[in-house]
């Protein structure tokens, strides 16, 4: 690691400050920060730099601010890009895409110090976000998911005024039917759950129903999508997705099976908490190849380390779940 990455986590990782050593911090870390940009520098030296700005974020609200007025993040971002493209054999590789999960780890740390910092990192970064997903087809379904659900994190809680700003850029609208071909064509539940929530998050609800018609030009779709309420989003969302993937046939790549009963090893799940939650399913998901089970929660601790959603590759057979 550069002695220079040492010095400034040194830095941001000291102690509880008084506001005039945050000045000082600041400064020292902009210098800092500028003569690392430099180079040349490794892989590894990137990473630990994408880790600082995360603790950047969690240091306080006069670090962001330097961060996003100084146009920091897009410096890191374009070397960290050169950098790979240099080092890895294709810009598709496994590392380009660790890579850049942890830089928007970095961004959503940062967006949540502030709302001024949420509002501004919205909008530098949506399209980004967008692109990372849309864009890369070729990317591992695990990577691209992460990208999805890492957006999400950084629309929740953003102003409608500046979604409303979103929706009126030149990107949105192409990037927004894309989302509903991804929508039919990924082959994974929790996915099309994701970009379902995504459209939620990014199209605010008083104006979704004139927005929704450049998603969806089935009519039909567009009203099942509209009939999604916000405080029941899992299970309206559910009813949605069933009837999308029944609509589309024999294009269809997400099967949903009601089932009564279902064991991960010799222990029984069971469907949420949820009383509008009446159904038990189980999703075979042809696009990821992985067999998904949304289940409740478990107080008993043999089993506390069962996450809620279970998800098992169908071709190595890690566990069984056996359906009745």
């Amino acid at each position: 690691m550069l002695k220079e990455i040492v010095d400034l986590k040194s830095w941001v990782n000291s102690g509880d400050v008084s506001c005039s050593d945050l000045n000082t911090k600041t400064t020292v870390c902009k210098a800092v920060s500028l003569h690392i940009l430099e180079g040349p520098f490794q892989h590894e030296d990137l990473q630990d730099l994408l880790l600082i700005l995360q603790d950047i974020g969690r240091a306080g609200v006069a670090f962001t601010e330097f961060i996003i007025s100084e146009e920091f993040l897009q410096m890191i971002i374009q070397e960290a890009v050169q950098y790979l493209k240099q080092e890895c054999k294709t810009e598709k590789s496994d590392e380009m895409y660790v890579l850049m999960e942890q830089f928007f780890d970095a961004i959503n740390i940062l967006s949540e110090s502030s709302a001024e910092a949420k509002a501004s990192l919205v909008q530098k970064f949506c399209q980004l976000y967008l692109d990372s997903l849309l864009q890369n087809e070729a990317a591992d379904f695990r990577h691209r998911l992460e990208i999805l659900r890492s957006m999400n994190v950084l629309l929740e809680d953003a102003p409608c005024s500046i979604k409303e700003a979103l929706l009126s850029s030149q990107f949105i609208k192409p990037s927004l039917k894309k989302l509903s071909t991804l929508l039919n064509e990924i082959g994974d539940y929790e996915f099309q759950v994701c970009i379902s929530e995504c459209l939620f998050r990014i199209i605010p609800k008083k104006v979704r129903d004139q927005t929704i018609s450049t998603v969806f030009k089935n009519q039909a779709r567009r009203k099942d999508f509209l009939v999604i309420r916000d405080n029941e989003f899992e299970t309206d969302c559910r009813i949605f997705l069933n009837k999308l993937n029944a609509s589309l046939k024999k294009s269809n790549r997400v099967f949903s099976v009601p089932c009564n009963k279902a064991w991960l090893g010799d222990k029984e799940l069971h469907k949420p908490d949820d009383p509008n939650y009446e159904t038990f399913w189980v999703d075979f998901n042809a696009g990821s190849e992985r067999l998904t089970v949304f289940c409740g929660s478990y107080n008993s601790s043999e089993v506390r380390n069962i996450v809620k959603q279970v998800m098992i590759m169908l071709k190595k057979r890690f566990v069984e779940v056996e359906i009745i």
